[in-house]
């Protein structure tokens, strides 16, 4: 996401330090999520793709939902009348959707 503000002439601040923890702290827990129901749904002696398709059906929904609305809270801060401020949200915002496609 730093290197998306740079491309699109986003300043970078001090407040956007706090981006990487953020939205990889929140990436990290989608996966492990998306992977523990994977490896149940191996457990259960099933094909690689069966398990797959299983654990996107049944986790993937909840973390849309988590995502959308973490999404929903940073681009909040859109609003904002404090460039920085507004800029960290929906820089962050944007990182959540990535990661989000990233760890389904």
């Amino acid at each position: 996401m730093v290197g998306t503000m740079g491309l699109a002439g986003i300043p970078f601040m001090m407040v956007n330090v706090a981006l990487v923890p953020i939205i990889l702290s929140v990436g990290i827990d989608y996966s492990i999520h998306m992977l523990n129901r994977y490896y149940e749904e191996r457990g259960k002696e099933l094909s690689a793709e069966e398990s797959i398709v299983r654990s996107v059906r049944r986790v993937g929904v909840a973390i849309a939902l988590a995502a959308i609305t973490t999404i929903i809270g940073f681009a909040s801060f859109g609003i904002s009348r404090i460039p920085p401020v507004r800029n960290f949200g929906l820089i962050a915002g944007a990182g959540i959707f990535l990661i989000f496609i990233g760890a389904t």
